[in-house]
C-alpha cells in the first residue's frame, strides 16, 4: 500500500520518534547493502575451536519427579509425537499439514526475500516460517523423554540437518525475520535439553547444532534497529534469543555481550510494553501470552545466571498476569479473540488446546505472584515441564483486575473494549463486545485469518465493520495506512465501570460529527443489554447511514420482527433491537461466509467469518442492522437467552 503524503506526515506526527528512527536505520542498513556484510553466506563460527561450544545445560526441563501422571497427558504427547515422525504437523495450533522445511525457491541472500512476497504456491510467508520455528521438536522431545524411544530422537535431529542443509546460513526467507531466526534457536535449546539421553544426541551433533545457535545469534544483533522499530513481540523474542544462547554457550567469545544485550533490551521492553493497567502494546490476547511465556522462559534463565528481573519489571509482569485472567472464560479457559491472532503458541508444552489460556497462566501465577489460579491438575503441565514449582495446591484467591471493562460471573460475562491507546492500535475495534454464556463464546470477535493475502484478506478483519460495534458511513473509526498501521487513533473514556454496568465513548467519528457512546448493561445472566447514543456534535440537516454489527456463530437462525432467534447448544438466544427514533426505518441483513443469506444484497466478503487462529476462517453469522437517519439516534439491543 502506497502512503500518500498526508499519511506519511500523520505517520512522522503520531508515532514515536524512537521508532521512527529506528525504522530509518533499518531501511538504510538494508537498502544500502551494508546488510549483506553483517549477515554473511559464511557462517563464522564454523572456524572456532570446538571447545568454545561447550553448552551449559538448564536443569530445569526434565526433572522426572516432576512429570507426575495425573497432570501429564502422556497418550496425547505421544501420539501427535507419532503424527510428526509421519511428517504431519499441526499449523498454528489446527491446520494439519505435512513437515516440510524446505522454502521451495531459488535461494538468495535472506534481504531479498521480503515478507510479502510469493513462496512457492504459498502466498502467505508464515505457512514456510511456522514449520521452521520447530516448535514440534519440543513435543518430540517429550514423547523420548517419557518413552525413551529414539525414533522420536533421530526424526528431530534429522530436521535439524535437513533444515540446515535447504537454508544455509543467511540464505533464503527463513533467515528473512530475526524473531523467527530467535524462535527457532529457542525451541532447538528446549528440545536437545530432553533428547540429551539419547544415543543419536553425540557430541557432534550437539557441537554443530549449538555453532547453528551462535548463527542464529549474530543475525540477530544485525537487525535490532527493526525489533525497536516495532516495539512488540519482535523486540522480546529476539531479547530472550540473544540472552538465550548467550546462556547456553558460557564460552563463545560474544556469551556476555549476547547474555547483557538480551536482559537489558528484554527488561527495558517490559517497562515499555506494558501499561499501567497490565495490558500488552499490540493490544492482542494471543501476543499477550506471548509475552508472558517469553518472561517465563527468560526468569528461568535469569535463576540459571543468579540473578532476576528488575522489581519494576516484575510488578509490571505480575500486572499483565492478572489483566488476561480477568478475561479468561472460567468454563472453557479461552479468553477474547482480541486484536491480532497470529496462531503463535511458542514453548508448546502444554497439551490443553490453543484457545485454553489456562496451562500459561498457571505457570505464569506460579512464577511471578507465588500462588495458584486454579487447582492442582492437568493446567499444571507448562510449569512442570518448564520446572516451575507449585506454590500450593488450591486456587488462590486473587482480585481480578477491575480496570477492565468486564463485567457479569463465571455462567454469563463480558467485555467491553474501551482503550485509551498509547500505543499503536492493532483493530479498529473501540466499544466492540465479547459476550460468554455457560463457556460459549456467544458475541464473537472475528479475529484475524490471514496477513499476507490480496485485499480483502491482507489483515482484512482488523477493520471496524467486522466487530460488535457501530460503524458509520461504512467507514473505519481510524485512518488504515497499511496492514498493521492506523493512524488518527480513537480514543475511549469509560465514565462508569461497575459490577453489572460498563459506560463508555469514543470520538473516532468526530471527523464525521458523531460521537459513540455505548451502555452494556447486565440484567442478569440471561438478560443482556446494550444502549448506542449516537450524539450529533455539529449541525448536520441530512441523514447519515450507520450500522450495528453482531457476531455469532453459525447456528440455525429464526428472523423475528425486530431481530433473531438463534438454537444455540445451551437453548437458544434472541436478539432484538429497539430505534428510539420515531418512523426510523431498521434493515436487517444476515451474512454467512459473505453472502446475504435472507434478502437479495451486494456481497461483503468480510461479513460472516469467524477466525479462531492463524490461517482458518469458519463461516458465522454477521446480523447487520442497518439505519439511514439523522442524528441523534439510540438503540437498544437485548440479548435473552432462555
Amino acid at each position: 500500500m502506497s502512503l500518500s503524503l498526508s499519511v506519511l506526515a500523520k505517520s512522522l506526527t503520531q508515532l514515536p520518534l524512537s521508532e521512527t528512527l529506528n525504522y530509518v536505520i533499518y531501511q538504510f542498513i538494508l537498502r544500502s547493502g551494508i546488510i549483506r556484510f553483517t549477515t554473511p553466506l559464511r557462517s563464522k563460527n564454523q572456524a572456532l575451536d570446538e571447545n568454545l561450544f561447550a553448552p551449559q545445560w538448564f536443569n530445569f526441563l526434565n526433572h522426572e519427579n516432576q512429570i507426575i501422571p495425573e497432570r501429564i497427558n502422556t497418550d496425547e504427547i505421544i501420539q501427535r509425537a507419532d503424527l510428526i515422525t509421519n511428517d504431519q504437523i499441526m499449523l498454528f495450533g489446527s491446520i494439519l499439514s505435512g513437515l516440510d522445511l524446505n522454502p521451495g525457491t531459488p535461494l538468495a541472500h535472506w534481504s531479498n526475500h521480503p515478507a510479502l512476497s510469493s513462496v512457492r504456491e504459498k502466498e502467505d510467508i508464515k505457512f514456510i516460517w511456522e514449520p521452521a520455528r520447530f516448535g514440534w521438536g519440543i513435543h518430540l522431545g517429550q514423547a523420548f523423554f517419557i518413552t525413551r524411544d529414539e525414533k522420536y530422537a533421530q526424526y528431530f535431529w534429522s530436521s535439524v540437518d535437513n533444515f540446515n542443509e535447504k537454508n544455509p546460513i543467511n540464505l533464503g526467507p527463513n533467515w528473512s525475520s530475526a524473531q523467527e531466526v530467535a524462535l527457532r534457536m529457542i525451541a532447538w535449546i528446549a528440545a536437545i535439553h530432553l533428547f540429551k539421553p539419547s544415543k543419536r544426541s553425540t557430541p557432534q551433533a550437539i557441537t554443530q547444532l549449538s555453532k547453528s545457535v551462535a548463527d542464529h545469534a549474530s543475525r540477530i544483533t544485525a537487525t535490532l534497529s527493526y525489533a525497536r522499530a516495532q516495539n512488540n513481540n519482535h523486540l522480546l523474542s529476539e531479547a530472550a534469543g540473544l540472552y538465550t544462547a548467550g546462556t547456553f554457550l558460557p564460552y563463545h567469545p560474544q556469551a556476555e555481550k549476547w547474555r547483557t544485550l538480551g536482559k537489558r533490551i528484554f527488561e527495558n521492553a517490559i517497562l515499555r510494553q506494558i501499561n499501567a493497567n497490565g495490558e500488552y502494546v499490540q493490544h492482542s490476547t494471543n501476543y499477550h501470552r506471548m509475552m508472558l511465556t517469553l518472561s517465563l522462559w527468560m526468569k528461568n534463565l535469569l535463576v540459571i545466571n543468579q540473578d532476576d528481573f528488575s522489581q519494576e519489571a516484575l510488578t509490571k509482569i505480575k500486572t499483565s498476569v492478572t489483566w488476561l485472567w480477568s478475561l479468561m472464560d472460567d468454563h472453557s479457559g479461552a479468553v477474547p479473540n482480541l486484536g491480532h491472532n497470529d496462531g503463535s503458541l511458542i514453548l508448546p508444552y502444554s497439551t490443553a488446546p490453543y484457545s485454553d489460556y489456562r496451562p500459561t497462566l498457571q505457570a505464569c501465577a506460579n512464577a511471578f505472584l507465588s500462588q495458584s489460579l486454579f487447582p492442582a491438575g492437568e493446567y499444571d503441565d507448562l510449569a512442570l515441564w518448564l520446572g516451575i514449582r507449585k506454590k500450593n495446591e488450591q486456587k488462590a484467591d486473587l482480585e481480578p483486575n477491575f480496570l477492565i471493562p468486564r463485567i457479569g460471573n463465571n455462567t454469563s460475562g463480558a467485555v467491553l473494549r474501551a482503550a485509551k491507546y498509547h500505543s499503536r492500535p492493532a483493530h479498529a475495534d473501540q466499544l466492540h463486545v465479547d459476550l460468554w454464556y455457560q463457556g460459549v463464546n456467544v458475541l464473537l470477535d472475528a479475529g484475524t485469518y490471514q496477513y499476507n493475502l490480496r485485499q480483502p484478506w491482507n489483515n482484512g478483519l482488523s477493520k471496524t465493520c467486522v466487530h460488535n460495534t457501530i460503524s458509520i458511513q461504512n467507514t473505519d473509526q481510524m485512518t488504515r495506512a497499511g496492514r498493521f498501521l492506523w493512524l488518527d487513533w480513537a480514543q475511549a473514556h469509560i465514565s462508569e465501570n461497575s459490577q453489572n454496568k460498563v459506560i463508555a465513548a469514543h470520538d473516532g467519528y468526530l471527523n464525521l460529527g458523531a460521537v459513540h457512546e455505548r451502555t452494556l448493561i447486565m440484567k442478569s445472566e440471561k438478560n443482556w443489554q446494550v444502549i448506542d447514543h449516537l450524539y450529533k456534535m455539529k449541525a448536520a440537516k441530512d441523514a447519515i447511514p450507520f450500522d450495528l454489527h453482531w457476531l455469532v456463530p453459525d447456528w440455525e437462525f429464526e428472523i423475528l420482527e425486530n431481530g433473531v432467534k438463534l438454537h444455540a447448544p445451551f437453548g437458544a438466544l434472541r436478539i432484538s433491537v429497539a430505534n428510539k427514533t420515531a418512523n426510523a426505518k431498521t434493515d436487517l441483513v444476515i451474512f454467512r461466509g459473505g453472502v446475504s443469506v435472507n434478502k437479495k444484497e451486494t456481497e461483503r466478503p468480510l461479513l460472516g467469518w469467524y477466525s479462531p487462529t492463524y490461517g482458518v476462517k469458519l463461516p458465522a453469522l454477521s446480523i447487520l442492522f442497518k439505519f439511514n437517519q439523522k442524528l441523534p439516534a439510540i438503540l437498544t439491543t437485548d440479548l435473552v437467552f432462555y
